[in-house]
């Protein structure tokens, strides 16, 4: 089994560059076309990955030991980076587990402020009106477009019709609530 990985340094890199910038252990694992790959953090220390043209796909296929990973577009962001798993539970002691189990979006113990740079959510609220406040969101729109953003994200909260508003909300806090509050506000700066 060949690896991308291995395939796509040696297209961008020569040898003697490789020689220069990695360790003799990790230049020896890449050059002698082990069966075992460097830790993927490790060279992305070295590696800027992104230039290389590596891709989740080809991280998928590559370390098949992170396809159980609910979360692994989260995994290969952190790891592209150069964090090791390691190096991320001092941050938070849970997020190795969150990162395989699965983001609970409702939580309010991961803040994205500190963790946005490291997590990855796809959302779409194109189809809603968006209202902040302080310790939550509220979403206003078609109720069974509602009741679809809400079970796709498991949130906890209840869709009620806003009779001043004349429309269906979701109002939620936690993760999801605050992820998107940070995006959603760097797209109107």
């Amino acid at each position: 089994m060949g690896f991308i990985l291995t395939e796509k340094i040696f297209n961008h890199y020569s040898k003697k560059e490789l020689g220069d910038i990695l360790s003799p252990k990790i230049f020896t694992q890449l050059s002698k076309n082990t069966k075992i790959l460097p830790w993927f953090s490790e060279l992305a220390k070295v590696i800027d990955i992104k230039k290389i043209g590596y891709t989740l796909e080809d991280f998928k296929h590559d370390y098949p030991k992170y396809k159980d990973f609910t979360e692994i577009e989260s995994l290969f962001k952190i790891l592209s980076q150069g964090i090791s798993l390691r190096d991320i539970a001092i941050f938070n002691s849970n997020f190795h587990t969150v990162l395989k189990k699965g983001f609970y979006y409702n939580s309010t113990v991961l803040k994205p402020s500190e963790i946005e740079k490291y997590i990855v959510i796809h959302y779409d609220i194109s189809d809603f009106k968006i209202e902040f406040y302080k310790n939550h969101i509220e979403l206003y729109g078609d109720k069974e477009k509602l009741e679809e953003f809400k079970h796709k994200f498991n949130l906890n909260e209840d869709i009620f019709y806003e009779k001043y508003k004349e429309s269906w909300h979701l109002a939620f806090k936690g993760l999801l609530a605050e992820y998107i509050r940070i995006y959603e506000k760097k797209d109107t700066n």
